[in-house]
Formats: structure tokens, sequence, C-alpha cells
């Protein structure tokens, strides 16, 4: 099986269980369905081989038909309708029985009472875990899944908090921008009394867009020489 479904699809070996398991139990549904429309409604063999499902060979349902009919089948078949007939509530614990069930609730929950943890209780009612089992996780899931699972969630919820501290401060700069932007239109507004708030908003906009090159004579970072001018000043005085 594990073969054949790897000349259909592209999987890893780790999904072999799965794919396994997946097969066995769509058989198992795909049989109860041929048998409820193909078996059941008719009472000899001629009926059921005429009206037999195209998808399924015809020595393939044959033999089918042939086991449903065994004797010792039947018996087994109705023995277990009727018990499912008696059922109140529908049971997923496999070979274990209510009764089982609730003896082992009753004993988690007196450790509990006792002052046990939850999972100090549970290890104690239900045993240690199985090999490349995990309880409560379904099939195909191993501890090794859920340390990865784990990590994976580790390394998400850092990059969201990064992720927010970033916007934070993003936040921030364009806070600062926008107080710079408000304090330079007031001393454009103050130096230039005559511009309007267009002109004064298309300057800022072609200054951000345009900025000042530091080897141009404009905008010099030099700071100014004020003993020169000072000594210039002394001088034309004394003349």
């Amino acid at each position: 099986m594990w073969k054949y479904v790897n000349t259909k699809f592209i999987l890893p070996p780790s999904c072999e269980k799965w794919v396994i398991q997946t097969a066995r139990d769509a058989w198992k549904r795909f049989k109860g369905k041929v048998k409820r429309g193909h078996f059941v409604p008719y009472d000899n063999l001629e009926d059921m081989f005429k009206n037999r499902p195209l998808q399924v060979a015809k020595c393939q349902f044959i033999k089918l038909c042939l086991y449903w009919s065994h004797p010792t089948i039947q018996a087994l078949s109705n023995t277990n309708k009727q018990h499912k007939s008696q059922q109140k509530f529908p049971h997923r614990m496999g070979p274990i029985n209510f009764g089982r069930v609730r003896a082992a609730m009753n004993d988690f929950q007196s450790r509990q009472a006792s002052g046990e943890t939850e999972e100090e209780a549970f290890k104690s009612v239900f045993g240690k875990e199985q090999p490349n089992r995990v309880r409560c996780y379904g099939r195909a899931i191993t501890q090794s899944d859920l340390k990865r699972y784990a990590e994976i969630s580790a390394i998400k919820e850092h990059h969201e908090e990064e992720v927010q501290s970033l916007k934070g401060e993003l936040g921030d700069v364009k806070e600062e921008v926008h107080g710079l932007r408000a304090m330079v239109k007031l001393l454009l507004q103050r130096s230039e009394p005559r511009m309007t708030q267009e002109e004064i908003e298309a300057m800022l906009k072609n200054l951000q867009h345009s900025p000042v090159d530091a080897n141009s004579g404009h905008g010099s970072t030099h700071p100014p020489n004020i003993n020169m001018d000072k000594s210039e000043e002394d001088n034309e005085d004394q003349e």
C-alpha cells in the first residue's frame, strides 16, 4: 500500500504510519457501505451478484458476500447489532468499556482531591505514554511532533513580539517627525510671514524628497568661525 501511494503522491517516510491507518479506516468504512447497499437488502447470492457495485471487482465482491453469509459471521453480526441497539451513548474507547472509564475517572478525581496535580493523577491512573503515541492527540502524533510544534509556536510568538516592538518604535519616530515638521513650519512662518501654507508644504515636500548633499555648497556642516568674524570687525573699527 505504501509503495502504491508513493507512485501517486510525494510523501516523506514519516507519513507511512498515517497512510496505512487512514487507508485501513477508509477500507473499513467502504466495506460497511457496500454491505448496507448491496448485501443486506437481498436474500440470495444471485440478486447480490446482479446488483454488485461497479467499483468493486466481481471476484472480490463474491468473496465478501460469501464471508458475510457464513453462519459464524452472521451470528457475530446479530450480536453486535443487538448490543448497539441497547447503547445510549456512542462508545469511542476501543476495548475499554464504560465501567472501566467510570472507575478511572473516580480514581482520577480522588487523587486530585488528595493533592496530586492533574499531570501526576493522569499518569497514575492511565500509566505512562506508549512509544510513538500521545494520548488525546489522535493518531500519528508523537512526542517529537509536539516538541516541534512547541518550538514553532515559540518562534512565531517571539517574531510577533518583535513586530509589535518595531511597530511601536515606528510610531514614536512618526510622532517625532510630525513634531519636527510642525516646528519647521512655525519657524518658516515667523521668518517668512508672506509665505502661504501651500508654499510651506511644497517646500517641505521638496526638502523631504531631495535631501541636502553634504559635499555641495548648500547647507555646510562646518560651524561658522566666530573669532575670525570678530577680528575683522575690530580691524574695521580701528581704521
